[in-house]
Parts: C-alpha cells; sequence; structure tokens
C-alpha cells in the first residue's frame, strides 16, 4: 500500500499468485489517493481525507457523516467513526462493491478462517467441561464464556491467547461489573419465541454464541435464534452475510 497521490487504482487478484495451507490466494496491489492518518500528525484536518466516490447504496451515509467534522482533527473525531470510515474505504479500493472479480470477496476471509479453524479445535478440547455440567451451570459457563469471547477479536492479539472461555470465565464472573446472568435465566427459563444474537467476531466469539444458542434451543428455552451479521466485512474481524457459510463450515 502506498500514499502515492496517483489516481485511485486498484488491480484485484492479480500481480502474483502463492498457495498457503492448499489454498491459492492472490495479492492485492491498491495505490491510494490519500494517506492513512496516523501517517500525518493527529492534528492535521480531515481535508486530506476525500469522500467516498464510488456507486453504492452506503456511499451518501458515509459522506455526510464524514462532512459533519469538517476541519477537525483526527483526535477530535469520534474514534469508531475514524476506524470504521477507514476499513470502507479499503472496500472502496478493492471494488468490493463494484462489478468485477473482487466483488462481494471478503478481503479478510483467510484471516477470519485460520482464526475460527484454531478456536474451533480449542473448543473441542474443553467441551467435555461443559458436557459433565449440570443445565444451570452449564447456561452460565456458556452465557459467560458467550460474553467473554468479545475479547478475542482479530484486531486485539495481546488479549486473544487469554479468551478461551469455558470454566475460566465463570472465575472471571467478579470481574463483571453488572451481571445480570440470573434476571436472564429466569427470563430465557420461562420460554422465547424468539432470541436474537448480535454477533460482533468471528472465532471464539462467534462459536460461543452458536455453543449458547444450541443449549438454549436444546432446553425449549426458546423456539427459534436469529443471528444478526454484518452486510459486508466492515471491519476485520466482523463476521459477515457473504462469508457465513465459509466460517461456519470450518
Amino acid at each position: 500500500m502506498t500514499s502515492d497521490p496517483a489516481p485511485l487504482h486498484a488491480i484485484p487478484f492479480s500481480n502474483a499468485s502463492r498457495r498457503s495451507s492448499g489454498r491459492c490466494w492472490r495479492i492485492i496491489s491498491i495505490r491510494l489517493p490519500w494517506r492513512l492518518p496516523w501517517r500525518h500528525s493527529a492534528t492535521r484536518s480531515l481535508r486530506n481525507c476525500p469522500a467516498l466516490g464510488e456507486s453504492a447504496k452506503d456511499v451518501q451515509d458515509w459522506n455526510d457523516e464524514l462532512a459533519r467534522y469538517a476541519g477537525k482533527t483526527w483526535l477530535e473525531i469520534p474514534w469508531y467513526f475514524a476506524e470504521s470510515f477507514f476499513y470502507r474505504r479499503l472496500l472502496e479500493a478493492i471494488g468490493y462493491f463494484q462489478p468485477g472479480q473482487a466483488q462481494g470477496r471478503d478481503p479478510y476471509l483467510q484471516q477470519k478462517e485460520i482464526q475460527t479453524a484454531g478456536d474451533v479445535q480449542r473448543l473441542s478440547s474443553i467441551w467435555e467441561q461443559f458436557a459433565t455440567l449440570e443445565p444451570g451451570m452449564r447456561f452460565e459457563a456458556l452465557l459467560q464464556s458467550s460474553l467473554w469471547g468479545n475479547r478475542a477479536d482479530l484486531s486485539n492479539f495481546t488479549v486473544k491467547v487469554q479468551a478461551r472461555g469455558g470454566l475460566a470465565a465463570i472465575a472471571e464472573r467478579h470481574l463483571i461489573l453488572i451481571n445480570h446472568t440470573g434476571p436472564v435465566r429466569d427470563r430465557l427459563a420461562g420460554g422465547l419465541a424468539r432470541l436474537d444474537f448480535i454477533c460482533d467476531n468471528v472465532g471464539s466469539d462467534l462459536l460461543f454464541d452458536l455453543a449458547l444458542s444450541d443449549f438454549l434451543l436444546d432446553l425449549g428455552w426458546t423456539q427459534g435464534i436469529h443471528l444478526h451479521l454484518k452486510v459486508s466485512p466492515s471491519l476485520s474481524r466482523m463476521p459477515c452475510r457473504k462469508t457465513r457459510a465459509a466460517l461456519l463450515t470450518c
């Protein structure tokens, strides 16, 4: 990736190809007309970051939000918007929303598959811990594993290796500032027609959501589970609709 001010030019799936773990992947060469914010002083204005220029359903919403921060520096805007907008620009650069080879292809899929495959193995190695628990304790272990799994997103390698879940999650219950495990259990045990999960990260986060879903369906505490995924790979670790099949069969 370069910060050359040449016109935006993305060459998806070209230049070179190699094989890794038996799968073919291709290097994506991208030239961007804008510099990454951290290459400049954080006090520089957003004028160096142009609006989105492609044709896509969400472009106007993104550009309207960007316009709200005109004249502000990178330190003065909401951090989540800055991060999300950067990833949205990457999707524009590779042509994710445009006709062509890169349309609808998750640029982070290989990373997600590796993460998920490793976490499936780790979950398998501790699954017997859950099988021997009585239902009430198993629910608490799965619920808190689902909660703590959020620490294992792909952008935070420092805590990823510590977020394994299992019975260790129960041992960390004292770290939860507001713990509604009891009321949640009582509400679910009363029976629900439908339960919704907002899925945040692939890997152990998503796996424990699925394990908890299976447990609740098996007990009959809910008649249906709806998993809400992102429409597109808006961040490197988020599960999205286009890649759900690949991730669930890892």
